[in-house]
């Protein structure tokens, strides 16, 4: 997935919570993401280079530089998630694993690591975790309409019916990967998502909050 901490908010803390739950059960973990830049759509200080690889006991995390568009359209978003796609294909091709997990929205990378495996034959299962659904998304924000819309719906659906197993983090979206993508009942699992905010964060009062966040009173 191209999210992962320090990146504070969106999908970035669920993939990183996962990904220490498992390695801390003892599990050899490693994390193909991206350079962190959401939600500022810009590359966080302190990242260099074209990869960086961090390592402590169980855990690896493999950061990829990809591009980061400062306006994301729909189609620079495509283009972002195409050259993580590229390059987490490639950093990978030689890897083994037991499963691998998709986080999505990355379509694109979900959809290459789906082809590579069926193309392969190989055995390794490949299962999507679906924390929004992409045409659904971007139709409701007006970034898709009419026939793109159709045909995203339709790449979606493929991608989903060809991964081994898909978690979404709702009963909602379940019913819409069954209902309106075709995706087998018997391939979908419920997980929802968990609270990564401490009771420090949650409890603070309004005016804290604004005054933390440099918000004046009527902004």
């Amino acid at each position: 997935g191209i999210n992962y901490s320090p990146e504070p908010t969106g999908i970035a803390p669920y993939t990183e919570g996962l990904a220490n739950a498992i390695a801390d059960a003892g599990a050899d973990v490693r994390v193909v993401t991206g350079y962190p830049h959401y939600p500022f759509w810009r590359k966080m200080d302190g990242f260099s280079g074209l990869s960086s690889v961090e390592q402590s006991e169980n855990l690896t995390v493999q950061r990829l530089r990809h591009y980061i568009p400062r306006n994301p359209s729909f189609l620079r978003r495509i283009l972002m998630e195409a050259s993580f796609a590229l390059r987490a294909t490639w950093a990978t091709l030689f890897h083994r694993a037991d499963l691998i997990l998709c986080l999505s929205p990355t379509l694109l990378s979900s959809a290459a690591f789906v082809i590579r495996t069926r193309l392969l034959r190989s055995r390794t299962p490949v299962v999507l975790w679906v924390q929004d659904f992409y045409a659904m998304g971007a139709s409701e924000t007006g970034q898709l309409s009419g026939g793109l819309s159709s045909l995203v719906d339709r790449a979606e659906s493929w991608i989903l019916r060809k991964s081994d197993h898909v978690v979404v983090i709702h009963p909602r979206f379940a019913k819409h990967a069954q209902d309106n993508l075709g995706v087998d009942s018997s391939s979908v699992t419920v997980i929802r998502n968990w609270t990564h905010l401490d009771l420090s964060q949650s409890a603070c009062t309004r005016e804290d909050s604004r005054k933390r966040l440099g918000w004046g009173p009527e902004q």
